[in-house]
């Protein structure tokens, strides 16, 4: 059958048979090259120039050019940061060139016409394949991923000045390793001076969206107006500054909420009328005439808060502006029931030490007392000698008196009262309570139990105790004649037996020269030496203490100035 005669387009036979030679010599030129071994002209691997080479020669020009990259540390950055790129130290990561899976792409037979085309015409530019050992290259972008990580920042809403200003959010990013992990094999040698990580973007719970809409829904229709408060039959006029002030803005994930801060609250209202709203009264216990005197507690009002908030709320959704404001009862912290029920009802421990012939010495010991007398300390609390005293200040009554520096006689306000500390840590010693702080005199003075007995400086060296019973304890000190006397009120709880044994090492007093300016010459000299002392402590006839300590006190020179 003529072949027209089919209804086949009409080809012509020569054209068919060029074009098919055509494609024999393209494939065979393509096989033969393929076989050869050579790579095709103008193809590079990672910007190296291997054409016409074979894959041995090949793999010696790679290996020259690239393998020392492989060692070099080279900064690295997030994507989507404009922060500043850390380093990567690739050191035992293990990063290689498999040469044969490089190749093979270049000299392996293939009758793919893509392929038998680049291999008669060249022109490639292909990358090295580089294989890692993966557990250590996600170690070591784990370590970049902690160094480089930015936490979404939530926006916030401030008040300040009586505006109400939101500050912005922004995105966290973090690096995504499992895709780093690709972009470091297959880009390390991308040439580019800064090797870019894929990173994944974190939103933050607040947007600056829903920020601006409840201030604008919320807190700029609370602070742009005055508001009234009717409090007790008396009407306080608040300013939107005013407002702004007592606001507190809170947050739960997304969502916002207003609060007022209590304290801030009181005091408007006790600015605009002071004493409208009664405070609770602890109930105290003092020392007088020798006996514990309870006064009682008394209930206080304030302001229900939580009402309150739900009231300043309410206004943003009306027109009017008058809050009438909720009142509780305000129980005292210390009520009277309380105060009985620590058994204070006796004195416990109690020392009394001889003054000297120093009056303003005595001046120091009279304010210090009785800025002690009357302190209550309560089951499991510290008694801080310091923070009973108070600043030492000569507007509180202290005055300054002879103190020792360096071992040498000098003056400092509020000399003396080494001499109360002494007394203090006694009372609380013998009391069997828990010895928190004391540090004895480096010299020894007479008028003090040998190797009981401290000193105190402000911030340096402290006076504490801790109320380890389950009662109160209240302090009491006063002088009296030519003594210091300090007692303990409680109810007895343990038993006490203190250890104080007899001097040795002794070491005797010598002359020395003060350099100071200041300095006072004195004959008066003491010996130095050392004591034994300790306590134990029972209760209900069990041992909870037995300690023993050696205090050391060096020897007192006397003094020539320079």
């Amino acid at each position: 059958m003529p072949i027209n005669a089919l209804n086949l387009p009409n080809i012509s036979l020569k054209k068919i048979g060029a074009g098919f030679a055509v494609l024999v010599v393209l494939l065979y030129l393509g096989m033969a090259y393929s076989f050869s071994g050579y790579i095709p002209n103008n193809t590079k691997v990672s910007g190296v120039d291997v054409s016409g080479l074979t894959q041995e020669q090949a793999r010696e020009a790679l290996a020259s050019e690239l393998e020392p990259l492989l060692a070099q540390s080279r900064p690295v950055q997030l994507a989507q940061t404009e922060a500043e790129p850390v380093t990567f130290d690739p050191a035992g990561v293990e990063l290689a060139i498999d040469y044969d899976a490089t190749l093979e792409r270049y000299t392996g037979f293939s009758l793919n016409p893509i392929r038998l085309w680049r291999d008669i015409f060249g022109g490639e530019n292909g990358s090295a394949v580089v294989t890692a050992n993966q557990e250590n290259l996600t170690n070591s972008l784990t370590a970049i991923a902690e160094q480089t990580v930015l936490e979404p920042v939530n926006a916030e809403i401030s008040l300040e000045q009586g505006q109400a200003t939101v500050t912005e959010s922004h995105d966290g990013i973090i690096l995504d390793i499992d895709s780093a992990i690709d972009t470091v094999t297959q880009e390390w040698f991308s040439g580019s001076e800064v090797l870019t990580l894929p990173a994944t973007v974190h939103k933050p719970e607040i947007t600056t969206e829903a920020a601006q809409d409840f201030v604008d829904a919320m807190i700029e229709p609370l602070i742009s107006q005055p508001l009234s408060l009717e409090l007790k039959e008396e009407l306080i006029e608040l300013s939107g500054g005013q407002v702004a002030q007592i606001l507190v803005i809170g947050h739960d994930a997304a969502t916002f909420s207003v609060g007022v801060d209590n304290d801030k609250l009181m005091g408007l209202v006790d600015a605009a009328k002071p004493g409208l709203l009664l405070p609770a009264k602890d109930a105290t216990i003092s020392i007088e005439n020798s006996a514990v005197h309870i006064v009682d507690s008394q209930d206080g009002e304030g302001i229900n808060i939580e009402e309150f908030t739900t009231r300043l709320v309410n206004v943003v959704n009306t027109s009017n502006r008058t809050i009438t404001v909720p009142i509780d009862v305000v129980k005292p912290e210390l009520s009277t029931a309380d105060a009985q029920g620590l058994g204070v009802t006796e004195v416990v421990s109690e020392i009394t030490t001889p003054l000297t012939s120093d009056p303003v010495r005595t001046t120091n010991l009279i304010v210090g007392s009785k800025y002690v007398t009357n302190t209550l300390v309560r089951p499991g609390e510290t008694f801080d000698l310091q923070t009973a005293l108070g600043p030492l200040e000569e507007s509180r009554g202290f005055v300054s008196s002879g103190v020792l520096v360096d071992g040498f006689p000098s003056t400092a306000l509020g000399g003396g009262l080494s001499q109360l500390a002494t007394n203090i840590f006694n009372v609380g010693y013998r009391a069997g309570l828990e010895d928190v702080a004391h540090t004895p005199h480096s010299v020894y003075y007479d008028r003090y139990p040998r190797g009981l007995e401290s000193t105190i400086w402000y911030d340096q060296i402290f006076v504490k105790w801790k109320n380890t019973t389950p009662y109160g304890v209240v302090v009491e000190s006063f002088v009296h004649g030519s003594n210091v006397t300090t007692r303990l009120w409680s109810t007895k709880y343990f038993d006490v037996q203190v250890h104080q044994g007899q001097p040795y090492g002794i070491v005797k007093a010598q002359t020395e020269i003060n350099p100071a300016a200041d300095c006072e010459p004195s004959t008066y000299s003491k010996d130095g030496f050392s004591v034994d002392v300790g306590r134990t402590v029972t209760l209900n006839g069990e041992v909870v203490e037995d300690s023993q300590h050696t205090v050391h006190y060096d020897a007192l020179p006397q003094v020539r100035c320079q």
